[in-house]
């Protein structure tokens, strides 16, 4: 019987070689990518390359031929004819003769290849280019290639292939070789693939894989009772069940029985994991590749054609891996979706409207109404920018959505009942910028994908941009009113002046008209021509980025006990160096504003708490919610824990008040007309917190309360609440504390600027030269008036009119486009026709002697060699007056060693004082100028023997530097003063003490060795019993 299967076979194999002759000529409508530059390299006027890459990737399987597994009797007789003993491969071993390769024809059925006589293949050859024995899995891993010779002698060669094919034992069945499809099965089943859209409407009962979560697919697949089930629950998402028929019909795969009908050899069916037998689909360690398992066997039909029981037949356990990716609904989705910005057609143009109720904001006002928003929580941040997002067009933003990929061709239907698609609005992100000559505010956010359990699958960033504000102003008619009542309040103050070294005219006036306010600004800030402190505070705030500091550190730079007059007022007044401006401390308010209302409530719970406001035993409450939140807080006493007792007199007692006040720096309450920078609980929100209180059924949530503390608080008009008691409540609980807080916030009508603008914005101060009115006068002949003394020495007056310019700034810092500008204010500086400028380079010199704290130095020096330094100095120094070197003096001193470490490119020199010649005075016309003294500075303790080390002296202060010598002034070297033991600019004693000189040196560039600084830096010199050098 066997023999006659055998005949059957051949004949069966002799019928498929006649149709694939006779189909060879179909061509392949199967398409591969090559590399340009690969296939240039290629002097044909075809593509080869392509060629052999195409015939590679038709081979779907490869196993052992049927001769060759029949003829070996296990796995380890068929190894011996390819490997020697030690492992090597057998030389002069043809590995083609071994395997077949199959591929599949254009009539879509699969066979062996013939390479020889397919006329498909005879141009092409397979190289085996390499065979490894796996004794484990009794299988054997070949590389291999599909080759071409070409005309010009050269080799198109395929990509290098690898594939594993496992021998199976012989039974009286495994003449068809069950491994052989097993492997055709396995690799037909990995290309397992979602319906295409035209196919969904052959069948009502399949499913999307793509609007599916792969967790609801595979709960489905696993929970199922069978594997017939389970195999259907896959088949409504994949084609496995076409998969397995075409597999099984194919001619390859079919016998002909005793009554010449052709019928299936094998059976193949869905099975659960063979180990642990729990799932019939499971994730594997890899991202997105889960794996199937299968049971391939031969049909009923054909053991029963060979008189064999079923039961007993071979069958093979094989998994497939399948990759998910891009397959089901999860992020990937996000790669589908687009959101189309909005064009010109979609922002109505409004300038009939603006024509008709000749209103319009401006990018300042829009921009410091939306600063000023305070929001108790970022979802209520998130959701006001959402809204303003859906103002600016007439059409929803969601309807610029663009669908692409596979989801865009399906059913809006069928889309629309798996999954939701909305939109977030990043509010963190958000912001203004300067593009295309003109300031816009750009949105940037999230287009979000939620599944039909409101869980959300993806998101796809988004940037809007945003820049007519009249569309604003049409959809949101109460804007502009809130914009405009939003101030900016900017009361700048006088600029102090502290006039040393007034420049020159000239150069004030050219700084002014070559437009370099930037240089000017320094020169008069700078404290050795003018020394102006220009208040610019808020203006800070404006662009700098601010961040609440840490509560621990709040509670360590913090302080409070109640005064005596403090205690009977019911004030409370914490002292902290944190707040050093009222600026500052509204900028902490609006910021810990902004955060959510959780943070601001346990935020202000340690503060107080640290501050022994509240009992230091007290723990924060467990299980707080959103309905609970302030019932609980009313919980927690403010009270005086501070121990503190300042003994009230009765008579005091008696008219002593509860705490109602909450103030910081003894700022008890801000002048009429600004922000109230202290706070208090106003009467009319008694009913609110009361509300919050009586909660019983926990049903109100926070939002409620913190929209009602919001509109009542700005029903509250800023009036001196210590007027009378029917503005104030006192501040018993937590409670009562956060809702002052908040009353604070949202009653304030003057701006709280909560944001900085963003760090694309700045301010730049500009000036402009007041000239005097001209002024008639009597005289006909003004040249023969004698000018006198006041009116010379006004003509060196320079009026100065500044003011500040905010906006966007490029990388340069130039602004681009003003948005506000500051009211001017006016300065009056002196000029002097001999100033001098100082270089740049000369000015860093002097800010780093200005920042060099020389102080913490000291030099100790035994009595010889305190003596032998000064001895030596004057020698060195002598009579020259220009800098004079002498580290080889002072090279062992600590000073220098610290110095020379820290600043290698920097160098220590002396110079002697230029003493002035008196000049007989005549009747001036300017004011004489005089030479700067030092500063004098606290004298050190002085060390007392027989202490080695005498206490530091401490960091002098700065001595200003030299005013240049008036021209023409004779000059000559000071001469060296051995009674006092000093030599000017260079070594002096300290005041009143004997034992400490002063040490100066002026500091260079090494690499301009010719500019040094005009300051001196001083190092203290003691002597002591001993010297304290390094060696």
């Amino acid at each position: 019987m066997n023999q006659e299967h055998r005949k059957a076979n051949v004949a069966l194999r002799k019928k498929r070689l006649i149709l694939t002759i006779g189909s060879s000529l179909v061509a392949s409508g199967l398409i591969i990518g090559i590399p340009v530059g690969l296939v240039s390299n290629l002097s044909v006027t075809k593509d080869p390359l392509f060629d052999v890459q195409k015939q590679a990737n038709s081979i779907s399987s490869i196993s052992l031929k049927s001769d060759v597994v029949e003829n070996n009797a296990d796995y380890f007789s068929l190894k011996s004819k390819l490997f020697e003993s030690d492992g090597t491969k057998k030389s002069g071993v043809n590995l083609t003769d071994f395997f077949d390769f199959y591929a599949q024809n254009p009539n879509s059925n699969f066979e062996i290849v013939d390479f020889q006589n397919d006329f498909q293949w005879q141009k092409f050859k397979l190289n085996i280019t390499d065979i490894e024995a796996l004794d484990q899995e009794q299988s054997f891993k070949i590389y291999w290639r599909v080759l071409q010779n070409l005309d010009d002698g050269k080799v198109a060669n395929s990509d290098l292939h690898s594939a594993t094919v496992a021998y199976n034992p012989v039974t009286s069945l495994s003449n068809s070789s069950l491994s052989n499809f097993t492997s055709l099965a396995k690799a037909e089943l990995s290309k397992l693939r979602p319906y295409f859209i035209s196919e969904f409407d052959k069948s009502p009962t399949r499913e999307i894989a793509k609007l599916t979560p792969v967790s609801e697919f595979l709960d489905k697949v696993n929970s199922a009772k069978s594997a017939l089930e389970a195999s259907k629950i896959i088949s409504q998402y994949f084609n496995l069940e076409s998969t397995i028929t075409n597999l099984l019909k194919n001619k390859i795969n079919k016998f002909v029985d005793d009554d010449n009908f052709a019928k299936g050899k094998y059976s193949i069916e869905l099975i659960q994991e063979p180990v642990l037998k729990n799932a019939y689909l499971s994730k594997t360690p890899l991202k997105n590749i889960y794996r199937v398992y299968f049971l391939a066997k031969f049909s009923s039909d054909f053991a029963k054609h060979n008189n064999q029981d079923l039961k007993s037949s071979p069958n093979f356990n094989f998994a497939v891996d399948l990759d998910f990716s891009d397959t089901f609904l999860d992020e990937s989705l996000a790669n589908d979706i687009e959101l189309t910005p909005f064009s010109d057609n979609d922002l109505t143009n409004f300038s009939d409207v603006h024509e008709q109720n000749n209103e319009k904001i401006t990018s300042w006002e829009l921009l410091n109404y939306l600063k000023n928003q305070v929001f108790p929580s970022y979802e209520e941040k998130q959701a006001f920018y959402k809204n303003l997002l859906n103002q600016v067009s007439n059409v929803p933003l969601l309807s610029k959505i663009k669908l692409k990929n596979y989801i865009s061709r399906l059913k809006n239907s069928d889309l629309f009942s798996k999954i939701k698609v909305d939109f977030s609005v990043d509010p963190e992100k958000t912001q203004f910028v300067y593009q295309n000559n003109k300031i816009i505010i750009q949105f940037h956010g999230n287009v979000q994908i939620y599944n039909d359990k409101n869980e959300i699958i993806a998101q796809k960033p988004f940037v809007q941009n945003v820049g007519n504000y009249s569309v604003l102003v049409k959809n949101m008619p109460d804007l502009i009113s809130k914009a405009k009542a939003t101030n900016f309040e900017f009361k700048q103050k006088d600029a102090q002046i502290s006039e040393q070294n007034p420049v020159p005219k000239e150069e004030i006036e050219k700084l002014v008209n070559s437009g370099d306010f930037g240089k000017l600004k320094n020169i008069l800030e700078n404290p050795h021509y003018y020394g102006v402190k220009f208040d610019e505070e808020k203006l800070k705030l404006l662009v700098e980025k601010y961040d609440v500091i840490p509560v621990d550190q709040l509670i360590e730079r913090s302080r409070w006990t109640f005064t005596y007059p403090e205690e009977v007022a019911g004030i409370v007044n914490v002292l902290s160096p944190v707040f050093q401006s009222q600026e500052e401390m509204l900028r902490f308010y609006s910021a810990l504003a902004q955060k959510d209302i959780n943070f601001v409530v346990k935020y202000f719970f340690d503060w107080l708490k640290g501050l022994k406001l509240i009992d230091p035993a007290q723990t924060w409450p467990e299980n707080l919610d959103s309905t609970n939140l302030f019932k609980e807080l009313a919980k927690i006493k403010i009270e005086n824990k501070s121990g503190w007792n300042n003994f009230l007199q009765e008579k005091d007692r008696k008219i002593q008040k509860d705490i109602w006040l909450f103030s910081i720096n003894n700022n008890y309450w801000a002048e009429k007309g600004r922000m109230p920078y202290s706070f208090y609980l106003h009467t009319r929100l008694k009913n609110i917190i009361d509300l919050m209180v009586q909660n019983e059924q926990n049903t109100i949530g926070v939002d409620y309360y913190i929209d009602q503390i919001r509109s009542e608080s700005s029903k509250i008009q800023e009036i001196d609440p210590t007027l009378g008691d029917q503005y104030r409540s006192p501040i018993k609980t937590l409670t009562d504390f956060i809702v002052a807080f908040y009353q604070n916030i949202y009653s304030n009508k003057t701006g709280l600027l909560s944001e900085s603008l963003g760090s694309n914005f700045d301010y730049k101060i500009n000036f402009e030269i007041v000239h005097p009115k001209a002024s008639t006068t009597q005289f006909d002949d003004e040249s023969s008036r004698p000018q006198p003394t006041e009116e010379v020495h006004q003509k060196s007056k320079v009026n100065l009119k500044y003011w500040y310019e905010v906006g966007p700034v490029d990388q340069n810092g130039k602004i681009l486009s003003v948005i506000f500008k500051t009211q001017p204010k006016e300065i009056t500086i002196s000029t002097n026709k001999d100033g001098i400028i100082i270089p740049e380079s000369i000015e860093k010199l002097n800010n780093f002697v200005d920042n060099f704290r020389s102080g913490t130095l000291p030099t100790y020096l035994g009595n010889d060699d305190f003596n032998d330094l000064w001895t030596n100095i004057n020698r060195l120094v002598g009579d020259k007056e220009d800098y004079v070197d002498i580290t080889e003096l002072i090279k062992k001193f600590p000073m220098y060693s610290y110095f020379s470490l820290h600043y290698p490119e920097l160098g220590l020199a002396v110079k002697k004082d230029a003493i002035k010649k008196p000049v007989e005075m005549v009747e001036p016309t300017e004011p004489a100028t005089t030479e700067p003294t030092e500063v004098t500075v606290q004298a050190p303790a002085a060390p007392t023997p027989p202490a080695p080390a005498p206490s530091p002296a401490p960091e002098p202060a700065p001595s200003p530097a030299p005013t240049a010598p008036v021209p023409k002034a004779p000059e000559s070297p000071a001469p060296t003063s051995h009674s006092t033991g000093e030599l000017a600019g260079i070594y002096e004693n300290y005041p009143g003490i004997d034992t400490i000189k002063v040490l100066h040196f002026y500091v260079y560039n090494k690499k301009n060795p010719n500019e040094f600084s005009t300051k001196k830096l001083k190092f203290f010199v003691y002597k002591t019993d001993k010297s304290l050098l390094n060696s």
